[in-house]
């Protein structure tokens, strides 16, 4: 079985890590910006703008903290970001096994959720049984939902 290779947002998310453990276990994301810009290889794409006027590997930064706070490596307050003891255990192993430990934690905690999610709205009715019989416009036609093929 192939080792799953980490992503490159992955690698930023790594890189921010690994700054706020040689700060001291903490740091503002502020200085995690301008730490990165000066010492982590950056691409040419990910230097650039979104469409919404983000810094593309700010967003990459910004989007995934959320799922490493998820699985109890990082704790954001107050725009200071706080490596946690399990976060410096995982960062401790190496990149390579930090990615693969987040990755099985964080999939886990989806798996749960939706888990839970199922199990929450067990009682209601499916969204698609709700629709059979009523009717659509799409391209300027109206349809009857599952006229012609039952799902």
């Amino acid at each position: 079985m192939s080792e799953k290779k980490p992503t490159r947002q992955a690698e930023i998310v790594f890189a921010a890590m690994k700054a706020i453990e040689a700060n001291g276990g903490e740091m503002r994301i502020s200085d995690i910006y301008e730490t990165l810009a000066s010492s982590f290889p950056l691409t040419d794409y990910e230097k650039e703008e979104t469409k919404s006027g983000v810094i593309r590997w700010k967003a990459y930064l910004n989007f995934y903290s959320i799922e490493v706070g998820k699985v109890g490596y990082l704790v954001k307050k107050s725009g200071i970001w706080h490596l946690t003891e399990e976060g410096a255990k995982a960062l401790a192993a190496g990149a390579g096994e930090f990615f693969a430990d987040f990755h099985g934690k964080f999939s886990k905690i989806q798996k749960e959720h939706a888990v839970s999610v199922i199990e929450e709205n067990a009682d209601q009715p499916d969204d698609l049984d709700m629709l059979q019989g009523e009717y659509c416009f799409a391209s300027n036609k109206i349809y009857t939902v599952f006229d012609k093929t039952d799902w």
